[in-house]
């Protein structure tokens, strides 16, 4: 009895011990950001890549494989990245085949890296493709998957939104010059109707002036001479 319970306890000490240096060895060697895990029959897979990146920048992709049963043979493994040509049109920006007729031992693993050159008038978020096709002694798999992964920052947006934001302040600067000459504008108006004002009363007074001394003048003709 004391034997089948020592039994016991050892098969769940070596479980909990499988398990947990199983999933401590499930994991890549990256410190990329993880976008894929997925744990296949036989076969587990992570993907890691950048997280952020720019039009003419590069995408870096790290691609992490471990067989967990024997007798693997892999068909192939490819992995594909698309992009978006003004955020819209999907177009291929990489196809890489990591593995193609091999076979894998059981605990192998294989760790992949590479660089995707993201072309101009890409943004927005990237898409991953994962094809896998291979087989376990006499059963065969095929496994597909997609899934978002690394942004590319809108660049052009970021342009627009500079020159417009340049442009308003342009606009705020001519606004601001287009008031203070309306004010200029007034204040001479103002000046120029006190100027008419002035050459009128001058001219009245030159008027005045002139009748006033001919008036004198005349005055001084006309008088009668006066008679001893």
């Amino acid at each position: 009895m004391k034997n089948l319970k020592h039994l016991a306890t050892f098969i769940i000490i070596l479980t909990f011990t499988l398990t947990f240096a199983r999933s401590s060895t499930v994991q890549s060697t990256t410190d990329l950001p993880m976008f894929f895990s997925e744990e296949y029959v036989g076969i587990s897979i992570i993907i890691n890549a950048t997280q952020k990146t720019l039009p003419s920048e590069n995408l870096t992709v790290n691609l992490w494989i471990k067989c967990t049963s024997a007798n693997v043979k892999i068909g192939y493994l490819n992995f594909s990245v698309y992009g978006f040509l003004k955020g819209e049109e999907q177009i291929p920006l990489n196809t890489t085949s990591m593995l193609l007729d091999e076979s894998l031992s059981f605990d192998e693993t294989r760790d992949y890296n590479y660089d995707i050159l993201i072309p101009d008038k890409i943004w927005g978020a990237t898409f991953g493709e994962l094809h896998l096709s291979y087989a376990i002694a006499d059963d065969s798999y095929k496994r597909n998957a997609g899934f978002p992964m690394t942004i590319v920052e809108n660049t052009y947006l970021d342009e627009l939104e500079q020159q417009l934001a340049s442009l308003n302040e342009t606009y705020q600067q001519l606004n601001s010059t287009y008031w203070e000459l309306q004010q200029n504008y007034t204040s001479l108006q103002g000046n120029l109707g006190q100027l008419e004002s002035t050459r009128q009363a001058v001219i009245a007074l030159a008027v005045v002036t002139i009748f006033f001394v001919a008036t004198t003048v005349y005055l001084i003709v006309r008088k009668p001479k006066q008679s001893w």
